[in-house]
């Protein structure tokens, strides 16, 4: 009677099997509608995101007023501006930019028709640098120094005649600021702006020196409103620098009796007379010191490792090079300019050989050549996004021209370039470079007919590009030997 009961009142499992199966299906029909739920949220979120984006784009792409200002504006002088009761400045990469809280009626340039002072401005309660006022200066008493230093009597000021990123505005808050600007008429994000600096009060006035950067109040001197430490005023001066085989003066590096100086920044080493700076031509942002005496070399602030000195710059061309070296003792190195680094490619070849440079880059010692040659590596964009374009590295190779015996003998010049002999072989040594998409600096020449030409005929970029074209000029079989790289990404 027991067991009767139970199976009277307890489900079968078939029963129980199906109550769950039902379970399953409403909670399975629940999931489902809560993904279209979250789906249809996501697809709404995600529209009203690209409309708003596109909005964005349309009003960004539309720009400011700049054109309107450009061509209406009445001019003041100077980068000023004014437009519809309000006054601009044209601030570079930004465009006019509205000089907030001027006074339209008293404001002015500083100083008329004079370009390193353009950027300068006042009225009757500030003075501006662009669109920006340079605080403490009484536009009463404000005058310009010279060499960009400015000054009430009290306050002084360097404010550079170029504008740089504002470094206050990351790139999201640059983001941010554009969007509330160009959706709801806030303010412009300040992305360029002139750098001031507030230089110490002094009991001496201060005056500009040599022209360039420079300003002391005759005990302290100061670059770009930075101090400059133990510089002598009276003897400060700039160094030679070398550049295409030319001394010019170099607008960086500077000395004293005493100091060395890299802008602002004291060197850790002593003056001597045979100290100067150097730049290879196509390479002309780095800006090198060196010191004949040890064979120190410097980079900006930054010393080649004291221990591998002496250094010697390999070749002062560059048509064909993206970085410069250096041999030494212990190897060749190369200053990488994304890294900030002095590195060494491998060992010094030239160490211990006879090695001379017969033409811009290319090397012999009688046996062998050795010659340099730039490349670039660019990736191809891939995918649907089209992503994974754009230069990865640059690299500057040392090979040796194979298949090559005996002495050289040189034929003549070309426009830019040479004609060379070997055995009953011509090669063209080449000057032009990667910029007039020469790619290599020694090409074969098919024969003495094209040859003649080169020397006889003055040979532009755009003919040479059509001999190498219809394979007059061919590449040479070489090996490579070492090569230095600058990784880009």
């Amino acid at each position: 009677k027991v067991s009767a009961s139970k199976s009277a009142t307890s489900p079968s499992c078939k029963t129980l099997c199906v109550i769950l199966q039902n379970v399953s299906s409403q909670n399975m029909i629940i999931k489902q509608k809560a993904i279209k739920k979250t789906r249809k949220i996501i697809a709404i979120v995600v529209w009203s995101l690209v409309f708003f984006l596109l909005v964005f784009l349309f009003k960004v792409m539309s720009g400011n007023n700049t054109y309107e200002i450009d061509k209406n504006g009445e001019e003041i002088n100077g980068i000023f501006k004014k437009y519809q009761n309000q006054i601009y400045a044209a601030v570079p990469s930004d465009g006019y930019m509205p000089v907030s809280g001027a006074d339209v009626q008293t404001f002015r340039a500083l100083l008329d028709d004079t370009y390193n002072d353009a950027h300068i401005g006042l009225d009757k309660n500030n003075v501006y640098a662009g669109n920006l006022i340079i605080p403490k200066l009484n536009p009463t008493t404000t005058k310009a120094l010279g060499n960009n230093y400015y000054s009430d009597g009290k306050s002084t000021y360097y404010c550079d005649r170029n504008t740089i990123i504002n470094p206050d505005l990351n790139d999201w808050k640059k983001i941010w600021q554009t969007m509330k600007h160009e959706m709801f008429d806030r303010e412009r994000p300040q992305i360029y702006l002139y750098p001031t600096v507030e230089l110490p009060e002094s009991k001496t006035p201060y005056y500009p020196i040599l022209d360039l950067f420079l300003a002391t109040d005759g005990q302290k001197v100061y670059y770009k409103g930075l101090f400059m430490p133990d510089a002598n005023p009276l003897t400060l001066r700039q160094l030679d620098n070398l550049q295409d085989d030319d001394i010019r003066k170099s607008y960086v590096y500077y000395a004293d009796n005493q100091n060395v100086y890299y802008e602002n920044l004291k060197l850790p080493i002593k003056y001597n007379d045979k100290i100067y700076s150097f730049c290879i031509d196509n390479l002309y942002q780095e800006l090198y010191l060196y010191n004949p005496l040890n064979g120190t070399i410097f980079i900006e602030n930054i010393a080649f490792p004291k221990e591998n000195a002496p250094y010697k710059v390999i070749s002062r061309h560059g048509s064909h090079v993206n970085q410069v070296l250096f041999s030494s003792k212990n190897g060749i190195y190369f200053y990488d300019t994304k890294e900030k680094e002095i590195k060494k490619i491998g060992e010094n070849p030239f160490l211990e050989s006879n090695f001379q440079e017969i033409a811009p880059l290319i090397f012999s010692d009688g046996t062998q050549i050795l010659y340099l040659e730039s490349s670039e590596h660019w990736g191809r964009p891939s995918g649907r996004s089209r992503s994974g374009g754009g230069l990865i590295s640059r690299s500057t190779h040392l090979y040796r021209l194979e298949d090559v015996k005996g002495n050289w003998e040189s034929l003549g010049t070309t426009y830019k370039g040479s004609v060379w002999k070997n055995n009953n072989q011509f090669y063209y040594f080449d000057e032009l470079g990667r910029g007039q998409l020469l790619h290599h600096t020694i090409y074969k020449i098919s024969d003495w007919k094209t040859a003649n030409k080169l020397l006889k005929k003055k040979t532009y970029p755009d003919e040479m590009r059509n001999l190498i074209r219809d394979e007059k000029l061919t590449k040479v079989k070489r090996t490579e030997i070492l090569e230095a790289k600058t990784k880009y990404r």
